[in-house]
């Protein structure tokens, strides 16, 4: 029944046509004269958590880019490595050496097709976004203040075709990507799982060797944005079965359709997504919509609320929240953000980021994680912790 319901509300707003889509970027017609450019930056981060006494992050990284376009060529490669100390006292990965994004784009003017290891996002939502389930999480790195620190590159094909009245996109996953299991014994293994590493032996790895696919189409109309969203693949988290006197992570296949929506105001922008989920992993099914509003004020305060609910009860009701502004010149900008649940569950951020000349930038904050043990975010609740980095980018 949801899937037509997104079908009816997505065909409402193509009844009254549509102007070409003048927000768009395309390829120009024109060749492009050959450009290269090569970056990236060195940083040192650590999370010291009060609670514990000890670091759960102490890292060096480095961290390098480069691209290369011709004509309707674009070429981009980054790579990644660095070193963390924290992990060894959970005898996790400390070391790591890794490629990040690698791809290729043909560019067209009506056809772009890209191919590699990349990022992609969906959705419109700036804190609980239902359908951006293309690309994994990071299990190093779960708590991260930007989304895409928290998720990491997948192996894709995308296609895109731009017609007069819409766009159309579609992306082919050959290798299914899906979340990996925290590592034993780490801050971030949640607590049913070390149960059950203490008393049966739980198998790390069992990824799925299926394709996954994704399409999705999106237009503009009087300053409202839309998209229908279809995804096919695998959930990100497992489930886990006992097989052969072990647990094995099953990852189980779903189904999911979205709809999402965005709209320029005279002082912010309106943003709402609604998303069905199918499958095994969600039994009869799993349904969660988001509504949001965020305004700028003076290019320096900044404001975000996002009110979200689903199918399931109070674990997925609740609301996210930022606001910060900017100081000396927007050099400093300063803030606090967080996620609440309906069981009173969740995490609240206070943060500071400077930037210093070209290239410097200190950033500062802590991260308080509440709720009763028995909640999802309440198991981390001793993970509170005091950050800082510092980073020098050229």
């Amino acid at each position: 029944m949801i899937k037509y319901l997104i079908i009816i509300i997505f065909i409402s707003f193509s009844a009254y046509g549509f102007d070409p889509l003048a927000d768009f970027q395309f390829a120009p017609e024109q060749p492009k004269e050959k450009e290269s450019r090569f970056g990236g930056y060195l940083e040192y981060s650590a999370r010291y958590t009060p609670k514990s006494g000890k670091l759960i992050q102490n890292r060096g990284k480095v961290f390098l880019e480069a691209d290369y376009e011709k004509e309707r060529l674009f070429f981009y490669a980054s790579a990644y490595a660095y070193y963390d100390s924290a992990p060894e006292d959970w005898q996790g990965d400390t070391e790591i050496l890794r490629l990040y994004e690698a791809y290729a784009r043909y560019n067209t003017e009506r056809l772009d097709i890209t191919a590699g290891n990349m990022m992609l996002r969906w959705g419109t939502g700036d804190g609980i976004n239902p359908m951006d389930i293309l690309n994994p999480r990071d299990h190093l790195n779960p708590v991260a203040g930007a989304r895409t620190d928290s998720r990491l590159p997948a192996t894709m094909v995308q296609t895109v075709y731009a017609g007069d009245f819409f766009t159309a996109e579609a992306v082919f996953i050959p290798f299914a990507e899906v979340n990996e299991l925290p590592e034993q014994g780490s801050p971030w293994e949640n607590r049913s799982l070390n149960e059950l590493r203490r008393n049966v032996p739980v198998e790390s790895e069992n990824k799925p060797d299926g394709t996954e696919g994704a399409a999705r189409i999106y237009t503009t109309y009087n300053g409202w944005d839309a998209a229908l969203l279809y995804y096919g693949g695998y959930a990100d988290e497992p489930l886990l079965k006992y097989r052969n006197g072990s647990i094995l992570p099953v990852y189980e296949r779903i189904k999911a359709y979205g709809f999402n929506f965005a709209k320029g105001l005279s002082n912010g922008t309106l943003r709402g997504e609604l998303a069905h989920k199918e499958g095994s992993f969600y039994g009869s099914g799993y349904t969660i919509g988001v509504i949001g509003f965020d305004r700028n004020f003076d290019n320096d305060g900044y404001l975000n609320i996002q009110l979200f609910t689903d199918s399931e009860g109070k674990e997925g009701r609740g609301f996210t929240y930022e606001a910060s502004d900017k100081y000396f010149n927007g050099d400093l900008k300063s803030g606090f953000r967080g996620t609440h649940y309906g069981d009173d569950s969740g995490g609240f951020e206070v943060f500071s980021e400077y930037y210093y000349a070209d290239g410097f930038t200190l950033k500062s904050g802590i991260m308080l994680i509440y709720g009763k043990p028995s909640t999802v975010w309440g198991q981390y609740s001793d993970n509170d912790y005091v950050y800082t980095e510092f980073k020098f980018s050229f």
